[in-house]
């Protein structure tokens, strides 16, 4: 099947081997509901930034704030230049690896930023499979959690975070309210999640269906949107999987294959990028699986297409989630030195609020204001993390089961 053009952009960008080649003509025929400058949006072919690039002079007003660290600081620093590098299993988004290369590269001079792309569950793969081989190639993990991460840690593959904050702003434990609210794993010590935002995987066409046509998980159920719902597909994890796990803990078995067989969803396999493709060009009318859609719309919008995507309202049960905010530290990492600089610089006050706005997610930390006040969990009960490891393994592999055997690949 040819790939579609959201897919073509999203490897050009990520893959570290591309080198900026045009990206595949746009599907002609908008979707209803949009502009006829639906076709491709110039801002979103542009490369990525390679992660060895020096940074472009329009982005030289954004330079970073001097992180005051003392001694044991500036020792780490020295250190991981005398190692060269540093390697980040990173986010698959353009944006992101912009910002991140941008914002890095004007910080640490002298050490190079090898930034991959995290996908799942192919990453877990090949780690797994390096370590069988004695080969221990990994630095720093930043993306989102799901099982097969959570099984990767369960090898010993991962190293406590506390022991490596060296930034004062960034070990004090009060400025994340707390390592256990924080902390994503069950032994509170080795996934931090920086993100905290209310759960909620589910977007929806309100051009079309008018505002407030999904107020809960079982609004899915009804007919009129059989064909039209495009899912990450949960049979390879991340969000999609996180999704399905939250309805069937939610509504039940039976709910989940009522939506994931009689309303025959559409899989898709790149998360944001395919599901705003399909929302804008394809006619499909709700989006599930995916955090926040700000970055992967903002090129359809800034070339005049109109849509009116929204959060669905989903009250239920009282769940929030790191989306994609989460990170790792590798033990026996190949760069150990630049892998906690890389760290500890993630979790500062000033990229954090960089990241935050980028993303549309609100950072965990205190002191920057949530860019999105509405996903803010409201004080009231105790929350259940979605991508947490006991939530993960008290659902996530019996609806993995069950929705690869309605659904088999």
């Amino acid at each position: 099947m040819k790939p579609s053009w959201a897919t073509s952009v999203l490897l050009a960008a990520t893959l570290l081997s591309a080198c900026g080649g045009a990206a595949a003509p746009a599907p002609s025929g908008a979707a209803p509901g949009t502009s006829a400058a639906a076709s491709k949006p110039a801002a979103a072919s542009a490369p990525a930034a390679s992660a060895s690039a020096k940074p472009a002079a329009s982005a030289a007003a954004t330079a970073p704030a001097s992180i005051a660290g003392g001694a044991e600081w500036d020792a780490l620093v020295a250190a991981a230049k005398r190692e060269g590098k540093v390697t980040c299993a990173c986010p698959p988004i353009p944006p992101i690896r912009e910002l991140i290369t941008r914002e890095w590269n004007a910080a640490f001079q002298g050490i190079e930023l090898d930034y991959a792309p995290a996908t799942l569950p192919q990453f877990t793969s090949k780690v797994t499979a390096e370590r069988a081989a004695g080969q221990y190639l990994q630095d720093i993990y930043f993306w989102g959690m799901a099982l097969e991460v959570y099984q990767l840690g369960d090898t010993g593959a991962f190293d406590p975070i506390v022991p490596t904050l060296v930034l004062p702003e960034v070990k004090d434990e009060k400025v994340w309210g707390g390592w256990d609210k924080a902390f994503m794993d069950s032994a509170k010590k080795t996934v931090l999640g920086f993100y905290r935002v209310k759960t909620n995987d589910t977007k929806y066409n309100a051009g079309v269906l008018g505002d407030g046509a999904i107020k809960t998980h079982s609004d899915l159920t009804d007919p009129k949107l059989k064909g039209k719902i495009v899912w990450w597909d949960p049979r390879i994890g991340g969000g999609g999987i996180t999704a399905a796990t939250v309805v069937y803990a939610e509504l039940g078995e039976d709910k989940l294959k009522t939506i994931m067989v009689d309303q025959q969803p559409l899989f898709i396999q790149n998360g944001s990028n395919d599901i705003v493709e399909r929302m804008v060009r394809g006619g499909y009318l709700v989006g599930v699986g995916a955090g926040d859609l700000t970055a992967p719309l903002k090129p359809y919008l800034d070339a005049g297409v109109k849509i009116d995507i929204k959060d669905a309202e989903l009250p239920g049960l009282p769940f929030e989630s790191s989306g994609y905010g989460s990170v790792v530290l590798f033990n026996k990492a190949a760069h150990p030195n630049g892998a906690k600089v890389f760290l500890n610089w993630l979790l500062t006050k000033d990229l954090q609020a960089k990241l935050s706005k980028a993303t549309s997610y609100n950072s965990r930390r205190g002191d920057v204001p949530p860019v999105v006040p509405a996903n803010v969990p409201p004080p009231g009960p105790n929350y259940t993390d979605s991508q947490g490891q006991d939530f993960i393994l008290k659902y996530q592999q019996t609806v993995t089961r069950l929705v690869k055997e309605w659904r088999p690949q």
